[in-house]
C-alpha cells in the first residue's frame, strides 16, 4: 500500500479540464513536472471507455512510480489494479468497497465539515480530503468553501488519517497553505488548466518545498 508522504501533490484529472488538448499529453506533462499521485475523475463513459482509459493511465502512473486512483467506483479501481479509490459522502460506504478492493489499496473519502472528518475514523480509511477549501468550477454542486481553519484541524480531529486540502487551490493559495504548514494538496485546473501543464506542476511542487513560516 501506499505510503502518504507529509509533502504531495495529488492531480484530480478529468478529461473536461484539459480544454480540447490531447488529454494523456496533459497528464503526462503534469506526471512529468512532479505529480505525487493522480485521480481518474470520469463521471461519463462506458464501462469499456473507462477501462480502455484507466489502463492507459495507470500505465503513464507505473512508468513515473506514482499511483493511480479511481474515483467513486470500487469496481473499476479492482480492475484496472489501480493503488487507490477515492469515495464521496455519497458513495460505496469505505467498508463495503474495501471489500471490494483488499487490504493493498488505500482507500480516501471526501469531507466538508468536522463532524465528517471524526465519522471518518475506524472505518478503514487512510486519507480524507478536506474541502473546497476555496470556491471552484472544477467541480458541479460544489459544497461551500470550508476554509483552512478545517484543513489545520484535520490533523488533530482524525491524526491517523492524511488530510489533503482540495478545492481552488492555485499557486498563490498553495504558497498561503504551505507558509500554514498544510504540505498535502489536490489541485486540478491549476494543472490542467494551464498552457504549461508541466511547467504549472514544477511552480507547486517548489512552493511545497518552500520552509514553513510556521
Amino acid at each position: 500500500m501506499w505510503e502518504v508522504p507529509k509533502s504531495a501533490l495529488y492531480l484530480v484529472a478529468g478529461r473536461a479540464q484539459a480544454r480540447g488538448r490531447p488529454y494523456l499529453d496533459v497528464v503526462a506533462a503534469a506526471l512529468e513536472g512532479g505529480v505525487d499521485v493522480l485521480q481518474m475523475r470520469e463521471k461519463g463513459g462506458t464501462r469499456k471507455d473507462l477501462l480502455e482509459l484507466g489502463r492507459r493511465l495507470h500505465d503513464l502512473t507505473q512508468r513515473y512510480g506514482i499511483p493511480l486512483v479511481v474515483n467513486d467506483d470500487p469496481q473499476l479501481a479492482r480492475d484496472l489494479g489501480a493503488e487507490g479509490l477515492h469515495l464521496g459522502q455519497g458513495d460505496t460506504s469505505p467498508e463495503a468497497a474495501r471489500r471490494i478492493v483488499g487490504e493493498r489499496v488505500f482507500i480516501g473519502l471526501s469531507t466538508h465539515d468536522a463532524d465528517q472528518i471524526l465519522a471518518a475514523r475506524g472505518r478503514g480509511l487512510d486519507l480524507i480530503g478536506v474541502g473546497p477549501l476555496y470556491p471552484t468550477r472544477t467541480k458541479e454542486n460544489a459544497e461551500a468553501p470550508v476554509g483552512v481553519d478545517l484543513l489545520r484541524r484535520a490533523s488533530v480531529l482524525a491524526p491517523e488519517l492524511a488530510a489533503f486540502g482540495i478545492g481552488g487551490i492555485d499557486r498563490e493559495r498553495a504558497r498561503l497553505l504551505v507558509s500554514k504548514g498544510c504540505r498535502r494538496l489536490a489541485v486540478s485546473s491549476a494543472i490542467l488548466g494551464a498552457s504549461d501543464p508541466f511547467e504549472a506542476t514544477s511552480r507547486l511542487k517548489e512552493i511545497l518545498a518552500i520552509p514553513s513560516a510556521q
